[in-house]
């Protein structure tokens, strides 16, 4: 038997008592061969970073359990046909986790729903990005002024050249009347 960890994304739409539901029909999918459902986290109901389905909403859930490595794809055909299921992901650990998988953070930041914090606030980071990892990139000002490329006039007589040109005149027509229809 193998140990398995999975991330299902439940319809934002449905009530979390049909999650529950759906949740008991995928315990028994996994326990109806010779598997083992060992945990489910629910991360409760979090937005999406894109719209899937046209839903910009989820019920998170991750499972770990150990399975038969043959049941792994009718068990992943079973969340591919399931329409409450917006996406889910299914990958092989080496050993259970050890405590909760998924730290929820109580925080709410500037209105976000699900705990969302800035980056910065999370590891600590420079709002710029500083990863720290860079060292000293010293005095960057030795560049100094970008010379012209070379292959281009300066802007400025480049608009005064277009404003001075005369503008194409329109196409003559042909004599004798409307130009032939073409295809006959």
């Amino acid at each position: 038997m193998a140990i398995y960890e999975s991330m299902l994304i439940f319809s934002g739409r449905m009530e979390p008592q049909a999650v529950d539901q759906e949740l008991e029909k995928v315990r028994g999918l996994i326990e109806s061969g010779s598997g083992s459902l060992h945990t489910v986290e629910k991360m409760g109901r979090r937005r999406l970073a894109y719209d899937i389905r046209k839903e910009s909403d989820g019920y998170y859930a991750v499972l770990h359990f150990e399975n038969e490595p043959s049941r792994i794809a009718p068990l992943q055909r079973s969340f591919r046909l399931n329409e409450s299921i917006l996406r889910f992901m299914v990958f092989r650990r080496e050993r259970l986790p050890e405590g909760p998988t998924v730290t929820m953070e109580e925080e709410d930041h500037e209105g976000h729903e699900g705990g969302y914090r800035r980056r910065d606030e999370r590891d600590g980071r420079d709002w710029r990005g500083d990863r720290g990892d860079r060292g000293d990139r010293g005095d960057r000002s030795d560049r100094g002024d970008r010379e012209p490329r070379g292959d281009r006039e300066p802007r400025a007589e480049r608009e005064e050249r277009r404003e001075a040109q005369p503008e194409a005149a329109p196409p003559a027509e042909a004599e004798g009347g409307a130009a032939p229809a073409e295809g006959n």
